[in-house]
């Protein structure tokens, strides 16, 4: 991490892999983590898939919004 930055995490969880219904938790619940931005901010995504033996896969989303450190 270099220095002066700020780095800002929203983890997500989910247990079905409906990529339309994903996308619609993850819109309507990080509307103010993505606004709330300066001018520059690099932003990146991690997802991870876990399949179970018991059909139900566990997906994992981080959203990471990185800045410098404005005073």
């Amino acid at each position: 991490m270099p220095e002066h930055f700020v780095i800002s995490m929203l983890p997500c969880f989910f247990n079905h892999i409906d990529g339309e219904r994903l996308g619609t938790v993850i819109k309507d619940s990080t509307v103010e983590f993505l606004i709330d931005t300066p001018k520059k901010v690099l932003f990146s995504i991690c997802v991870k898939v876990f399949p179970y033996n018991s059909e139900i896969n566990s997906v994992r989303v981080v959203l990471v919004k990185l800045h410098k450190y404005e005073k």
